[in-house]
């Protein structure tokens, strides 16, 4: 096992470079300051950075992550030249959601999931609650695919057997990197949890929602 100690930033936190020496893939653990510091021994050390871990929200192991918003700005300047972009605002919250969950797979090492069918974006459909728009956010993906910032593998659904699954879209390691490069942030006003809204939905015989009573099936 390969195990390199750093202490970066005003605090001297101590951070940590963890991989395999068989497979070379590796993980940053407290990145809390100087980024190109801990690219600089990630490169030394000959490491494939799969996953950055956060062991604590204080100050000193954070205090490196910046605001998400440079890091959105920074990306919408390349997919804005792919792209033919109506609402710039709406555009850049889009991108700065995809980006906010993209850095929370990268913390869980799990893919970030999301649906490409067109119906699930209706207004009383859970994406378009959150105001996602499918004409919007599908192309902003498709292009951070196309410039090299993700990787998706697309869903599907088999008729004949009932089963499919949503697309899953990575962060590549270039995405990663700029994570570094500014300091990407668990911000708290960015990042919260939301009240888990029941799934469950009843339609009339003309295919449209119409609202029901809880019972102890549903509740």
């Amino acid at each position: 096992m390969i195990v390199r100690k750093l202490e970066v930033g005003p605090f001297a936190t101590n951070c940590y470079i963890v991989g395999s020496e068989s497979t070379k893939e590796g993980m940053i653990i407290d990145p809390a300051d100087e980024a190109q510091l801990i690219l600089k021994n990630v490169k030394e050390l000959g490491l494939d950075i799969k996953s950055i871990v956060l062991t604590h929200g204080h100050l000193d192991h954070i205090g490196a992550l910046k605001k998400v918003k440079e890091a959105t700005e920074h990306l919408f300047e390349e997919v804005s030249k792919k792209l033919s972009i109506r609402n710039k605002a709406r555009s850049k919250e889009t991108l700065k959601n995809v980006l906010t969950n993209l850095w929370v797979g990268v913390k869980s090492a799990m893919p970030t999931k999301y649906s490409r069918n067109r119906n699930d974006y209706r207004s009383p459909k859970r994406y378009g609650k959150l105001f996602f728009k499918y004409r919007r956010l599908i192309p902003i993906i498709d292009s951070l695919e196309e410039l090299g910032y993700v990787h998706q593998r697309k869903g599907f659904y088999d008729r004949t057997k009932n089963i499919g699954r949503q697309t899953r879209v990575y962060a590549t390691p270039k995405l990663i990197q700029l994570f570094f490069d500014f300091s990407f942030a668990t911000d708290k006003e960015l990042l919260h949890k939301t009240e888990h809204e029941e799934p469950i939905q009843l339609k009339n015989e003309e295919k449209l929602l119409i609202d029901y009573s809880d019972t102890d099936l549903t509740v």
